[in-house]
Order: C-alpha cells, then structure tokens, then sequence
C-alpha cells in the first residue's frame, strides 16, 4: 500500500512536471508557427527540445529527488526515452495533419500518449535507484 501510495504522488508529480513542459512545448510550439510561420514540423522539434531541458531538471530536483551525480550520463538516458516520445509524438502529429485535424488538438491527444510512455521508462530506467551511484 505504500509502494502505491509512493507511486501515485510520484506519478502526480511527474505529471505536474509534464504539465509545465506542455506549457513550455504548446506556447513554442503556437507562437513559432503563428507568429513566424515557422514550419509545424520543425517549430514542433524546438518547441519539444525546451520542454525536454525543463522537465529533466524538474524531475531530477523534485519528482524524484534524485542525487545521481552522472548527469550527463542520466541526461542521456532521460534524452533517449523523450526522443523515442518524440518519435511517436512525430509519427502522430504527422498522421493527424495527413488527416485534417487541427495541430493544436493533435497535440493534445498525442501528449498523454507520450505522458504515460515517458513516466514508466524514465521510473523504471532514467531515474531507477540502483544507477544512483
């Protein structure tokens, strides 16, 4: 029971995290393609770049209060999980614009596929406890 307990308030945290870099990722994302008229593609890219960046270092300092000292090798490994969500944040994004949905509410869907993705293999992965040497 308090495994689960420990668990739920991690993933509410990673989640409150996530928020914060849908922020950062929604706000890139709509004014590099409203007010530049920037590619949705590539606009996409950056905009998912900057939450990547943000939500390391929040889920390193609070969700999981980790001490890890190998950033750059725990970076990597948070990197590698968010690129393959990138890939199906992608792979998506394209498949909703082939079909005329409204990038704004692709997005939306898309990014609670990707929120669960992102929590299971950076628990069980990026941030397990055994790698905080």
């Amino acid at each position: 029971m308090l495994a689960k307990k420990i668990y739920t308030r991690r993933f509410l945290k990673y989640s409150a995290v996530g928020f914060s870099g849908t922020l950062i990722d929604f706000v890139v994302l709509i004014f590099l393609v409203e007010v530049f008229a920037w590619p949705v593609l590539i606009a996409n890219t950056i905009s998912f770049l900057l939450a990547v960046i943000n939500n390391y270092s929040w889920n390193k300092l609070w969700t999981y209060k980790d001490k890890n000292k190998r950033v750059v090798h725990q970076f990597t490994k948070f990197l590698c999980v968010s690129v393959v969500g990138f890939a199906i944040n992608s792979l998506l994004m394209l498949i909703f614009l082939k079909v005329g949905i409204w990038y704004v509410a692709a997005k939306v869907f898309i990014v609670a596929i990707v929120l669960i993705w992102n929590f299971i293999m950076n628990t069980l992965w990026t941030f397990r406890k055994t790698d905080n040497v």
